[in-house]
């Protein structure tokens, strides 16, 4: 039987076959963790009724509930070493996670996982994958891109959370008007708010679930006794946009005054989608500008070469 080393093609060394190791207990241990989140997701899930209400877990735990709380305390105590101690910043994360769709409770444990996987994965991903190079890399040089790709690996999460973030937003900022629409109609055939927004979050789930995710928390909110003030709030900080934050002071406006609910929401309802067509007609306005850069770099050297090309065949043609 021919060894490991003449079968792959090339000689491995003692320190990177220990990190070829590491690489696959890392993977196996985050890749079993993520089972179990999956599956705790999958029973919260299954936990919802048809008709929205949630359904209390049975007294008695099971086997793979079990499971899934070792691997949760196991993030927790995994992301104590890598997750600062300041509450702001932890709260301020917490709250980002939120606005990009993460509502696991372990969200901020994973992110802070992720993290540490990828400050000491990448070095160990290159310092393994040495040999397969064609040229040889000097200690020192390797030594160098090892602490910039865990410097990457700092950087790296945040900034993907912060683009996923942004696209949330942007997808709530969309599907707002729509949530408008919906609850004026709710409200003018003589629904009460609360009702009307349970009614607008079943039939968000069907294009926007995020959106009516957020939408059935604020009607689970106001069943348990808050009002309706903190519970637009608490949406306006989930979801990241000023829209519901007008929201939320203008209905505690119209409370206080005391006029229609129903004419508040269309006036306000009526100024989203106005807003909604402004943006559309702006970025429709901008198009030229930004197709500018493009023209000039790839369309107008080849319509110049068009037109140079055969002139200067002509002019030495008619020289010769």
């Amino acid at each position: 039987m021919l060894p490991v080393n003449k079968i792959i093609g090339f000689e491995l060394q003692p320190l990177q076959i220990g990190l070829l190791v590491a690489i696959a207990i890392f993977a196996a241990i985050f890749v079993t963790g993520r089972v179990f989140l999956t599956r705790l997701t999958m029973r919260r899930n299954t936990m919802t009724r048809s008709d929205g209400v949630l359904v209390g877990p049975s007294s008695r735990p099971m086997p793979h509930d079990l499971d899934q709380q070792r691997a949760s305390k196991l993030l927790e105590r995994v992301a104590r070493f890598v997750a600062p101690t300041d509450k702001t910043t932890l709260s301020t994360l917490r709250r980002e996670l939120v606005q990009a769709g993460y509502f696991n409770p372990n969200a901020l444990a994973i992110f802070f996982v992720w993290r540490m996987v990828a400050v000491v994965g990448l070095p160990v991903v290159l310092v393994a994958a040495s040999p397969l190079l064609s040229f040889a890399v000097p200690a020192g040089k390797l030594v160098w891109v090892a602490a910039a790709l865990a410097g990457i690996g700092i950087v790296l999460p945040p900034i993907v959370l912060d683009f996923l973030r942004s696209g949330m937003q942007k997808v709530n900022r969309m599907a707002f008007p729509d949530v408008m629409d919906l609850l004026v109609v709710c409200v003018e055939a003589g629904q009460s708010l609360p009702t009307a927004i349970n009614s607008v979050a079943k039939e968000m789930m069907q294009i926007w679930p995020k959106m009516g995710a957020n939408l059935h928390l604020v009607f689970l909110e106001l069943r348990a006794g808050s009002t309706l003030q903190s519970a637009l709030q608490g949406l306006a900080d989930r979801l990241g946009i000023e829209e519901v934050q007008s929201l939320a002071t203008l209905l505690k406006q119209s409370e206080e005054l005391g006029t229609s609910i129903a004419g508040t929401l269309r006036v306000y309802s009526d100024e989203m989608r106005d807003k909604r067509m402004l943006r559309a007609e702006s970025k429709a306005n901008s198009l030229p500008v930004k197709m500018t850069i493009p023209l000039g770099l790839f369309i107008f050297p080849c319509v110049l070469l068009v037109i140079i090309v055969p002139l200067a065949i002509r002019i030495k043609s008619a020289l010769m």
